[in-house]
């Protein structure tokens, strides 16, 4: 029997083992506004972004009181929404009839999924086109919990779901471990951080939002327009980026995500000291017996401090000939305890220490077995932004030094489901390229092209590092935009972002009395300045938007520079351009 691709009977499966019609009101979720769950130990904060068909409509009512000690947000078909809300309020009241007791969150939210998958079993049904983030309080504390239109129900810290939800998601996994902890004005204005990341070139508002809370205490309600106001006033004025405070650390490198705009300001070294000692004196660094007990351990040592670590590196197994190259053990920042050792340390000998690197294990060193492994295969600390270009370029290196692929030891990560990314008629040599990218006419050498970019036609990138998007811009939006004189997300046509040699070398400069002298010389300075700029390009970090006939070449070999206000930091002589910056049409840097 013939079917088109929209099949209406929601028991036909997929070829990929799925129900077609089931996977259209999920799309149906990804489509509708953004919708963010936060929960601590105390309290559940919802939050969503108010939409409207038009001007002169008011916003569609996406956040529902449940119960006293219920509420929902939702993203999808509204209609659906405000259906299934009904439902859960009918629940809660015959459960109070009943038992005159309030209804667990778990169990509503378990009778709510088995609602939705009983739509997934009939012909002449359809699944509700909604999903839904329940938040509430019962006698087991706070809750959060996310129902999709396929009838499962998952539990979470924090969720956000909706359009450009990947952007506010990106926000709570770096702000999650914090949430269990905070108060409940924190967990507020953490929701409303994370909705702004939802929100493309639009100001965050009390209209442009709606916030709810539920806590010890406290029924369930929505916040009125004032109070959130007034809480979005106080962070834009107080200029922050996150409502804690974090200190910010070097770490080492493995399969988190690094932000591109905090970086250690790289000072110029002595001469006279050797490159071993100048990549030394970034590490904690230790001297060891013939058993590989640590008797000292010294935490970033600079000058005689430094020489003084030198030990014989035989001890952990390196040949006599490889010893004198690697006169320094360097602490990886890994540390395995037992328990009762642990807990010893914290509680009794060192109460007041914060750190491990520079109090605790330094001292734990005069009196305790401590012990050095010796870890030989690949790993490089990326605390500052010229380690990070760094260690991520090398892997586009033929072997790289570091091997996603090895089936041995194999990467796993969140799957994002993205499509292939779409190529047409590039040149693209010595890269990566990840999922979900359009590339049109451009060229790409050694360099790194992150999920969801775009590059648009004549565009040149070389030694860049480019971060992605954490949401796509469809077509519509992209030509709005440029008939507005607006950049989109991505680099824009005829953009360079390359080494430009003849402006670091004028030849017609050099006083040549000799052809022979020049040929020597001449190529021997002019190497000396491709090995001082290479690779020392360009940093994209995510969600940027560069335009049209932009040049950024750093043709003035800048070592550092603080330029936030037009949208870019140079580090280390690396051009950073900042996260969700616009660098308009013509920019030369």
């Amino acid at each position: 029997m013939f079917r088109n691709q929209y099949d209406t009977d929601v028991t036909t499966w997929s070829p990929a083992g799925r129900l077609f019609q089931v996977e259209y009101a999920m799309e149906a979720v990804k489509q509708g506004s953004a919708a963010i769950g936060l929960r601590s130990k105390s309290h559940v904060v919802l939050a969503c972004v108010n939409k409207s068909n038009s001007e002169l409509s008011s916003h569609q009512k996406k956040i529902f009181k449940v119960d006293d000690h219920i509420g929902v947000a939702i993203s999808g078909l509204t209609a659906d929404g405000r259906v299934l809300s009904r439902y859960m309020r009918n629940e809660c009241i015959n459960y109070f009839y009943s038992y005159e007791s309030q209804l667990p969150v778990g169990r509503l939210v378990v009778q709510l999924a088995d609602k939705a998958q009983v739509c997934t079993q009939r012909s002449w049904k359809r699944p509700y086109g909604v999903g839904l983030l329940v938040g509430g309080l019962d006698e087991s504390g706070a809750h959060l919990y996310y129902n999709c239109p396929s009838g499962n129900y998952f539990e979470y810290q924090a969720f956000a779901i909706g359009s450009r939800s990947q952007a506010a998601k990106t926000y709570l996994e770096r702000k999650f471990e914090t949430f269990m902890e905070s108060s409940r004005e924190n967990l507020i204005k953490d929701a409303l951080f994370a909705l702004r990341e939802t929100l493309q070139g639009e100001k965050l508002t009390s209209s442009t939002c709606t916030i709810a809370v539920v806590g010890v205490g406290e029924a369930f309600h929505i916040l009125d327009q004032e109070t959130v106001q007034a809480l979005i006033n106080e962070f834009e004025i107080a200029g922050e980026e996150a409502p804690a405070d974090e200190a910010a650390a070097p770490d080492q490198a493995d399969d988190s995500e690094s932000s591109a705009t905090a970086a250690d300001k790289v000072t110029p070294s002595d001469p006279d000291v050797a490159p071993m000692d100048i990549r030394a004196s970034d590490y904690g660094l230790m001297k060891i017996d013939e058993s590989g007990q640590i008797t000292q351990f010294a935490e970033k040592p600079k000058g005689s401090a430094l020489r003084a670590m030198r030990v014989d590196t035989s001890v952990l197994g390196l040949s006599e000939q490889e010893a004198p190259k690697y006169p320094y053990i360097a602490s990886m920042g890994v540390y395995v305890f037992r328990t009762d050792v642990l807990l010893k340390l914290l509680k009794s000998k060192y109460p007041s220490c914060n750190d491990f690197g520079s109090e605790i294990i330094p001292s734990a060193v005069k009196d305790h077995n401590v012990q050095a492994y010796l870890f030989s295969d690949y790993w490089e600390d990326i605390g500052t932004i010229k380690s990070f270009f760094d260690s991520n370029l090398a892997l586009t290196e033929q072997p790289p030094m570091f091997d996603f692929n090895d089936p041995k030891t194999p990467f796993y990560t969140s799957p994002r489901f993205l499509p292939p990314t779409k190529v047409e008629k590039c040149k693209i040599v010595d890269a990566i390229i990840s999922h979900g990218c359009f590339l049109q006419e451009c060229s790409v050498q050694h360099s790194i092209v992150g999920v969801r970019s775009r590059l648009d036609n004549d565009v040149e990138l070389e030694d860049t590092m480019m971060m992605g998007a954490d949401y796509y811009q469809t077509e519509s939006e992209i030509s709005s935009l440029l008939a507005a004189g607006k950049v989109p997300i991505g680099v824009g046509r005829n953009t360079k972002i390359r080494l430009n040699l003849k402006s670091l070398v004028n030849l017609d400069n050099f006083a040549i009395s000799s052809p022979s002298f020049f040929f020597f010389h001449g190529l021997h300075i002019l190497n000396q300045v491709i090995c001082d700029f290479a690779r020392r390009n360009c940093i994209i970090d995510m969600n940027a938007k560069i335009g049209k006939n932009v040049v950024i070449a750093n043709k003035d070999g800048v070592e550092e520079a603080n330029r936030s206000d037009e949208g870019f930091y140079i580090r280390s002589g690396i051009t950073v351009i900042l996260k969700n910056a616009t660098i308009k049409d013509g920019t030369n840097i």
